[in-house]
């Protein structure tokens, strides 16, 4: 399984840069829930109600940011 640490912040403003970066070149690339202001919702309101317990996984090439993934576990 792979290492997992959790979302923060700067995480988000990482993944917001690089959701700014893909829509500038390929604006089709990007779904709502990857926008630059849906970002910052989800994981406000996710961190707001479950705290800093989201599994996140960022992947760089050089300095920069090329791929982010969060996992959300719902509970019932």
């Amino acid at each position: 399984m792979a290492n997992f640490e959790l979302v923060t912040a700067a995480d988000v403003q990482l993944m917001q840069g690089l959701a700014q970066r893909v829509t500038a070149i390929r604006p089709d690339l990007v779904n709502s829930d990857a926008s630059f202001g849906e970002l910052a919702w989800i994981w406000g309101k996710g961190h707001a109600s479950d705290g800093a317990s989201w599994p996140r996984r960022l992947w760089f090439s050089g300095g920069d940011l090329v791929r982010g993934a969060g996992l959300i576990f719902r509970t019932r």
